[in-house]
């Protein structure tokens, strides 16, 4: 066998690399990701609580601009505007978590085992 060919198939056989580890790695991320069908779910939720934010907020100016005492537009102020507060904190929560693996697999810091 020539020099060249021989060095080729040795730097062949150096190259190769055991990728199940990889891959079972790879797969068991997989398994702990939200399906992007519940992701989708949780982004339309999140929307429809800030979109309702918003509206409860809109009719909290209105209503306080009808008022011309302080003293009747305060309830108005405090009980839309933090209403309007909890539901954008809540609709963050869901969209930023995306699915019900809070808390499972990662939470700890540390990766999930291996498979086997």
């Amino acid at each position: 066998m020539p020099e060249g060919a021989e060095r080729a198939e040795r730097a062949e056989a150096v190259r190769e690399v055991d990728w199940s580890a990889f891959e079972a790695l790879f797969r068991s991320d997989e398994q702990l990701s939200s399906p992007p069908r519940l992701r989708a779910v949780s982004t339309l939720v999140a929307g429809v609580l800030w979109l309702v934010s918003l509206v409860l907020l809109m009719v909290t100016w209105n209503e306080v601009a009808k008022r011309s005492s302080v003293a009747d537009q305060v309830p108005w102020l405090v009980s839309g505007g933090f209403v309007s507060i909890v539901l954008t904190v809540i609709g963050a929560a869901i969209y930023l978590g995306g699915g019900p693996n809070l808390g499972r697999g990662r939470s700890s810091g540390h990766p999930p085992a291996p498979p086997g």
